[in-house]
Order: structure tokens, then sequence, then C-alpha cells
């Protein structure tokens, strides 16, 4: 079942959060920490509007990435991923999910001492759109940005200082961009774009054209569209923030269906990484004597082979 889009999926805004404390009047701070606790409870996604990035960024990823899609595909196959590597170009296969992506990972081989990461090989950047790579890294860096200003305000969320996770946010240099494509429905009906997942990292950040077909799952309502909104950037919670809030935020489960009968879906994903030798424990706020701690703590490193075992075996149930 798919509902229609609605204010169950709000819009936080992120200014009020992101000014200092001297700066800001209390009751706003408070009901916008109160709409993102919400969100948090409930789907586990929102919009985040003045969001900080610039426009100029955005907009200048959007247009290189447009190019690179818009190359012949033998050009496009020039950096095709090779298996275990974590960066280059993934053409579309029409017996898995119905897009063709172009991704690259940063900053986990600065880590070779921790031999459960997957290991990500080279990176591999194409020889067109000119400066390319400048413009992953560039959006890499604003997307992380972002992120830490996110982090703040949830650890404000649940009762804990701005700061507190300041010593586990990952390299600057670090996380996982892909550029997504997603076909018209005219001659794949009933395909799905992207297969219904929880993700792994603690945030990911959608930046979407105007062609609906990203969906959340909110927990006795079904599927209900994360429409495109103008000057946005949609936020989703990994299944980390279940362990780190004993599941009192709720990990986003999503899935992408491109229904526009002509025009593509195109978007740009962010997922925002942690420091690699983390250990996941329970927040200080988020458990009691009558409410004690439902996971045990955990390495990064463990959670995150877990969680890629439990990703495999979703899509391949799909």
């Amino acid at each position: 079942m798919v509902t229609s889009g609605d204010d169950r999926v709000p819009v936080v805004d992120l200014a009020v959060l992101r000014r200092p404390l001297r700066d800001c009047d209390a009751d706003l701070r408070a009901r916008a920490l109160e709409r993102l606790a919400a969100a948090c409870t409930t789907c586990g996604t929102f919009y985040l509007e003045n969001h900080g990035v610039p426009e100029d960024v955005l907009r200048r990823a959007t247009t290189q990435f447009d190019a690179f899609f818009d190359l012949p595909l033998e050009e496009r196959m020039e950096i095709v991923a090779r298996p275990g590597e974590g960066s280059g170009y993934e053409p579309l296969d029409m017996q898995r999910e119905l897009n063709d992506s172009f991704s690259c990972a940063l900053g986990a081989d600065e880590f070779p001492h921790l031999t459960e990461l997957p290991k990500q090989g080279p990176i591999r950047w194409p020889r067109r759109p000119a400066g390319f790579e400048d413009m992953v890294r560039q959006t890499m860096g604003a997307l992380h940005r972002l992120g830490v200003d996110v982090m703040s305000s949830l650890a404000l969320s649940v009762g804990l200082p701005a700061d507190h996770f300041d010593a586990i946010v990952g390299p600057r240099q670090a996380g996982s961009i892909r550029a997504r494509r997603y076909p018209p429905r005219a001659a794949h009906e009933r395909r799905v774009g992207t297969n219904a997942h929880v993700d792994g990292l603690p945030l990911a950040f959608i930046v979407q054209n105007d062609v609906t077909g990203l969906q959340t799952e909110i927990p006795g309502s079904g599927w209900t569209p994360i429409e495109p909104r103008p000057g946005t950037i949609v936020c989703q919670l990994g299944s980390l923030f279940a362990r780190w809030t004993n599941d009192r935020y709720v990990p986003n489960r999503h899935r992408v269906v491109n229904n526009h009968a002509n025009r593509e879906r195109r978007s740009i994903i962010y997922w925002f990484p942690i420091h690699p030798e983390t250990v996941i424990a329970c927040l200080p706020t988020c458990c009691g004597p009558d409410d004690p701690p439902r996971y045990a703590p955990i390495s990064f490193t463990r959670y995150l082979g877990e969680w890629m075992q439990s990703f495999a075996r979703e899509a391949q149930n799909a």
C-alpha cells in the first residue's frame, strides 16, 4: 500500500538548531527539537531546510552527475566498478534493481589495521566531465559538514550536549556518495528502482530531482512518498540510531519506485560516516533502571559486518 505524502514527514528548520544558543529564541529551538524528535520516533526521516549546503555546490553536483550519465555507455563502462571495489560505475542490470549509478567511498582504506572493514580499492574517476573528481570531493565535504550539524541536533534532541558525537565523527574526507539514475516506468512496469532496506551508517542525505520515487515506510500507514521539495535535503536515520536510543528512534526503511511514465528520476545520496574504531552503546539518556539497554555494546566493525549480512539476505529475498 502506498499512501500520499503529508506532514507525517516533517520539515526541520536547521537554521534554528545551527545557531549558537545565545543567539537563538529558546521557544523556537525547543519546537524545532520537538519536531526533529517526532520525526525520529515515527518514520526516521525528515526534510532539512536552511541546511547550510551552498546552492552552487548542489547545482554543480547535479549538473556534473547529469553530464556523466549522459555520456555514451561505452565511456561510462571505462570506469565500471569491479568486484570488491567501492567506487565506479554500476550499469543497469535488468535482473536486479532498476537503476544505474556512480559511487565513490572515501576513508576506509586509512585504517588498514581494521581488517573487518570493507576495502574500497582504487577510486575510478571518469575522463569527463572536466572537474568531476573535484566536484565529488567538494560535495562530500559540504554534506559531511551538514552531517556534523545534524548529529549535534540529534544529540540535543535526546537531552545530550550538542558536542556529544564530535569524538566519533568520521574524518572530513570520508563517507560514501552515490548518484543514481532510475529509468521511466513506461518500459519497466512494476519494477522497483531500489529495494526496501534500512541503511547501516548513521545518516543518509538525499538530493532529489523533481521526479517522485523515494518512499518511506511509516508503521500503520504503509509506504509514503517523500515528495521532492525545492530547497530541502532529505535526511534518513540508519539502524545505528536504534542501538544508540534503545529503539526510541526508528531507523528509516525506504525504497525507490519511479512511477513516472516518461521521465528519469535522478538523485544523489551521501552516507555520513563515524570513526570505524567506535564502540556502539546505548546513550546514557536513553536507558535507565526501568529501561535497560536492549543491545549489548558492539564495535562498529562487527556491527557493520552484521548489517551487511542482513542487507544481503534482504536483497536476495526482495
